[in-house]
Formats: structure tokens, C-alpha cells, sequence
């Protein structure tokens, strides 16, 4: 399993894990529209952070294979997916709070940072067997 793949999953699982939290606080609180404001944002997040992760795999493949042709990032395609949620945060006011779907659009870019950090940490660590050969061992007794 490589970097990419990892932190997807990580990514995958805190954000549904943050999900279930916020589906129970929007059943039992009645700060329902704040709640589901939230949800909407985190969801456009989690879209939009998967189409890049995509898109930068789907580059990184040209470049390896050598092609010349330029591909973007799909900056407007997540932009356009942002205001696509502002209007529905603008159509149904009663039902979405645009404090809270402001509050969720950065969640997991959030937990991209910590999940690439954490991969990273991971991968860097060294086993328990690693550095026997430069430390030797004294069996010779």
C-alpha cells in the first residue's frame, strides 16, 4: 500500500467516523440546521479533496508514461462544487446553517495534513530489527 493510499483511507475512515458524530448531533440536538450546514460542508470537502487526490494521481501517471499532454487539477470543478453548496446553503436557510457549511468546507483538508503526517511517521520509524548491522552484536562469548 503506498503514501497515497494510506492517507485515502485514514482520510476515508476519520471523515466517517466525524460523519456518524455529526448524524447523531443532528438527530439529537435542535441545532439541526447548524448540524446539517456542517455535514454539507464536510462532504463537498471530502468530494473535493478525493477529486484531487485523483486528479494528482492521474498526472503524476502521464508524467511517469511521458505524455505531453497538460492536465489540470480541476480547480474549477471543486470551486463550482463549493458554490454548488452555497446555493443550496442560500435556498434553504431554515434547513442549513452558512456559518456551520463555512466551518465544515476545510474538514478534510484538515484531516489530509494529519493523515499524510501520520503515514509519513509511519513509514519513517524503524523496525525493531533495523541497525543490527551497524551496531554489531557481541555473541562472541
Amino acid at each position: 500500500m503506498n503514501e497515497y493510499t494510506s492517507s485515502r483511507r485514514l482520510v476515508l475512515i476519520l471523515t466517517s467516523f466525524i460523519f456518524l458524530v455529526s448524524i447523531l448531533l443532528w438527530y439529537l440536538t435542535p441545532a439541526k440546521s447548524f448540524v446539517a450546514g456542517f455535514i454539507l460542508g464536510g462532504l463537498i470537502s471530502l468530494y473535493n479533496v478525493l477529486y484531487l487526490g485523483r486528479r494528482i494521481k492521474l498526472i503524476s501517471q502521464l508524467i511517469i508514461a511521458g505524455s505531453h499532454r497538460r492536465a489540470g487539477l480541476g480547480f474549477l470543478n471543486r470551486i463550482l462544487m463549493v458554490v454548488f453548496g452555497a446555493i443550496l446553503v442560500y435556498k434553504f436557510p431554515e434547513w442549513l446553517d452558512y456559518r456551520s457549511y463555512v466551518l465544515g468546507l476545510p474538514l478534510c483538508y484538515i484531516l489530509l495534513l494529519i493523515a499524510t503526517g501520520v503515514t509519513i511517521k509511519k513509514g519513517k520509524e524503524p523496525s525493531s530489527r533495523e541497525g543490527r548491522d551497524v551496531l554489531g552484536t557481541d555473541s562472541e562469548n
